[in-house]
């Protein structure tokens, strides 16, 4: 499978010139705020939420992570990896085309989405469910929309202008949140309202961060059958794992309980430092491996992914021996007691969140190289280990899908480790897709 535009020119673009020493920071703090913003939302919602409740707010989340896939890899990234036929704040002038092209998706997949979460939530009482469905499908149309302009400012080189954007969205979120509740609006009303609100503002910022883009020539004109025919690919390979979650979720809910799913759900609040931390280091190192792939430079790819590994690696275990046990210095269990209600649960979601950090190097490579329908089946077989053990809820209970989450990234490790060496191996003798 190639990628959009492989057949163009590539302008040696700002990725290769932009220090990582001064990208790297800017990505972290981009990430790092961003994703704060959605850990007080998810916070907020495990502390003022009762555990059944809070077990269907983890189905809707779930949703609408699934759901913000499908504008995003079928037509944002495939826009994105056409950027990189184009050098530096160039790259902005993408905008004028994605935008017009990836709202229908964005408010389609954010239907179909919030319809299968009402669906999987069924038992939960109305006025829970709809404040959430309204809620989250208005935001599920918007966030992918906000997170495609943070990404090109990385991919611009101009990070620190996705980090500004960041900030404005978590004080949004701190600021909504505050006065929703002072106004006395329900609580259910209060996660996916307030993220909603946080994005639109920073979707506004950073439609004007961006403007600069006029002052350069226009992009070739995108043609969206290619879009779509490499981006259905991305979308396949994005939904498996992200519908895998949302059919564990189901799972554990209806085989154990909405309760039990909600302790797993406030397990999984306590892992997001690492997913912060993995995000801030993809956003300035996988578009340097996905170039490293496309231009079949190993040494390219090495010097992205060594780094990535090492930081999330470190990071991961110092944080697993200082939150995911209870112990006198830390604060967690008082702040999220429900997380560490069944004693394990916590440890095994950091460590599946350390494994899907090391697993995005290989992921970046095997999508920069075009090699959408082997990523695509390892992610179907990798995935198969979660579900298989969320079918065990009854009787694991909130072991099920963590377990599952652990043995999913360790499957997957393997699988695309060994699939993204072969790249290089074959780079001299022409050996594409398989």
């Amino acid at each position: 499978m190639a990628g959009p535009g492989r057949h163009q020119r590539h302008h040696g673009g700002v990725l290769g010139q932009v220090s990582v020493r001064r990208a790297v920071p800017a990505g972290l703090v981009d990430a790092a705020l961003a994703s704060l913003a959605s850990f007080i939302v998810t916070l907020y919602a495990a502390r003022f939420l009762e555990a059944n409740d809070l077990g269907t707010y983890a189905l809707f989340f779930n949703a609408f992570t699934m759901a913000a896939v499908v504008p995003t890899q079928l037509l944002f990234s495939p826009a994105e990896i056409e950027s990189l036929n184009y050098s530096g704040r160039r790259r902005l002038c993408l905008l004028g085309q994605s935008l017009r092209l990836g709202w229908p998706p964005a408010t389609g997949a954010a239907l179909v989405g919030t319809l299968a979460a009402v669906a999987g939530s069924v038992g939960a009482p109305g006025n829970v469910v709809v404040p959430l469905a309204l809620t989250s499908l208005l935001c599920t149309a918007v966030s992918p929309v906000q997170d495609h302009v943070r990404r090109l400012l990385h991919f611009a080189g101009v990070s620190w202008r996705a980090a500004a954007m960041s900030l404005l969205q978590l004080g949004a979120v701190l600021a909504s949140l505050l006065l929703f509740t002072r106004l006395g609006v329900p609580t259910p009303w209060l996660p996916f309202g307030a993220l909603l609100t946080a994005n639109l503002a920073s979707l506004s910022l950073g439609l004007v961060l961006a403007a600069d883009w006029r002052n350069y020539e226009p992009l070739s004109r995108m043609a969206r059958a290619d879009l779509f025919r490499f981006g259905r690919w991305l979308v396949l390979i994005g939904l498996t794992p992200a519908a895998a979650r949302f059919l564990s979720g189901v799972l554990v809910t209806h085989l154990a309980s909405a309760a039990t799913l909600g302790y797993v759900e406030a397990a999984r609040v306590v892992s997001q430092p690492l997913f912060v931390l993995m995000m801030g280091l993809s956003a300035v190192l996988v578009p340097r491996l996905m170039e490293g792939a496309a231009q079949r430079r190993q040494d390219l790819a090495r010097n992205a992914s060594v780094p990535f590994r090492a930081i999330v690696i470190a990071g991961g275990v110092l944080y697993l021996l200082a939150v995911g046990f209870s112990w006198p210095l830390n604060p967690l269990p008082l702040a999220l007691p429900s997380a560490y209600v069944v004693q394990g649960v916590v440890p095994l979601m950091i460590v599946a969140q350390i494994l899907q950090g090391i697993l995005q190097p290989p992921r970046a490579q095997l999508t920069g190289a075009g090699w959408g329908r082997t990523l695509l089946r390892l992610e179907v077989v990798s995935s198969l280990p979660l579900l298989l053990a969320s079918a065990t809820a009854r009787l694991t209970g909130a072991f099920a899908a963590p377990v599952g989450a652990v043995l999913q990234g360790i499957v997957g490790l393997w699988l695309l480790e060994r699939a993204s060496r072969r790249i290089y191996r074959g780079a001299e003798r022409g050996v594409g897709d398989r």
